[in-house]
């Protein structure tokens, strides 16, 4: 396979759903601390959310930790049963354009990618895998309970650019990959990608809303946060010894 990897939706807008929401950090293949999490959200058997929950996850599902094949068998047959929802980012983005040959071979991605390799029916998963990721959006609006808008991207989110049709090149990455980004919106914006050791909010002084930050080093040895709009609060977990192999 050798083909270009062409993002196929800017946003996903879920804000007419009523409906709860945890939304977890950058995974990075700790599918065992994934689970404790997932207990600690109420789940029967560290595999599925509760009934009355669905996740949404800031991306970066793969790499660094050891388990990016299991995390991301899970994040595909979870989407397909609508109970997650997944925003585009820049570790699962080089992983599709990897598996296609758009890049070349090296860096953290080069563990996942030869794991799926090694999967039985290979071609089949490595085409499943290309498919989920390349369909991800850049950013996902949802509203708590109470009808207030949430935005959540995987590293960072201009507000100008949540109505556009379209992104350039420049404008995903800008979501995919910034380090550093200035909120303006009134409501709040949740990210990963940098690294925090407690969650983080961060207050835009010209405005009512903040952007918090969630990806609290799970594959460094810290902890795997979810946030919960509809209570304004966080739920951590500490990484499990079984993912710092």
């Amino acid at each position: 396979m050798n083909h270009t990897i062409l993002p196929t939706k800017v946003g996903t807008d879920l804000r007419k759903k009523k409906q709860r929401y945890a939304i977890v950090g950058d995974i990075h293949g700790c599918f065992n601390t994934l689970q404790n999490l997932l207990l600690e959200l109420g789940s029967d058997d560290g595999y599925n959310p509760p009934n009355d929950l669905e996740l949404i996850s800031v991306g970066d599902l793969n790499d660094k930790g050891p388990h990016s094949i299991q995390t991301l068998k899970w994040a595909m047959a979870l989407t397909k049963s609508g109970k997650l929802h997944t925003v585009d980012s820049n570790h699962g983005r080089r992983l599709a354009r990897r598996l296609v040959g758009e890049c070349k071979p090296g860096g953290s991605v080069e563990k996942s990618y030869n794991k799926i390799l090694e999967e039985k029916d290979s071609d089949i998963f490595l085409n499943e895998v290309t498919s989920y990721l390349s369909s991800l959006p850049a950013y996902i609006k949802v509203s708590d309970l109470e009808g207030k808008q949430i935005v959540v991207a995987h590293a960072a989110a201009a507000e100008r650019l949540l109505n556009t049709k379209t992104l350039t090149q420049r404008e995903r990455n800008f979501f995919l990959g910034a380090d550093d980004f200035k909120w303006t919106g009134n409501h709040n914006v949740v990210t990963g990608h940098v690294t925090v050791k407690e969650p983080l909010r961060i207050k835009n002084n010209f405005s009512h809303g903040h952007s918090i930050r969630i990806d609290t080093g799970v594959n460094l040895g810290n902890m795997l946060t979810a946030y919960l709009p509809d209570e304004d609060r966080f739920i951590s977990v500490a990484a499990d010894a079984r993912d710092l192999l």
